[in-house]
């Protein structure tokens, strides 16, 4: 019994081994033209960007997906998504993936995706329009405290 319990773990410790190297191995960072491409938008697309850890509470998926319906009032069926997962691994990636299927494009998060899109380093939520401008910026505590005006006021502005 203990053999089989040693072998296990020292398959589980190559497998997290195999994983940590493929996502080493990939050093091409993606930039702001890939990104829309590959979250399929066009023009007059709005793209909504999420950063999200991989184990994201109940209360945090129900928010991003009335971020959506709020945006989908004034975007009808053009509001695409894209999510950034704060993760090290791409197990870690595939498992959010499975979990969390309604999102346009799926990526991991790194320093460089908030550099390219301006934003803080609590940003939880920014919106892009079809040519990559901010359109807004969510940080983590209006996220939390106070999403609902956030939106409310933005879709006032761009109604405008």
């Amino acid at each position: 019994m203990k053999l089989k319990k040693c072998i296990s773990i020292i398959w589980l410790y190559y497998l997290s081994i195999i994983a940590s190297l493929q996502l080493h191995g990939q050093t091409a960072q993606p930039n702001l033209s890939d990104i829309l491409r590959d979250s399929k938008t066009t023009n007059s697309y709005v793209l909504v960007v999420f950063f999200v850890s991989p184990s994201e509470c109940l209360k945090c998926n129900i928010m991003f997906e009335h971020i959506q319906f709020l945006l989908s009032r004034k975007y009808k069926n053009k509001i695409r998504t894209a999510v950034f997962v704060e993760c090290d691994r791409i197990v870690e990636l595939n498992l959010f993936k499975k979990g969390n299927p309604n999102y346009d494009y799926y990526q991991m998060d790194s320093k460089y995706i908030r550099t390219l899109f301006n934003a803080s380093k609590d940003a939880k939520v920014i919106i892009l329009n079809d040519k990559g401008g901010k359109l807004l910026s969510v940080s983590n505590e209006d996220f939390y405290k106070k999403i609902e005006l956030v939106m409310r006021s933005f879709l006032e502005k761009i109604s405008n």
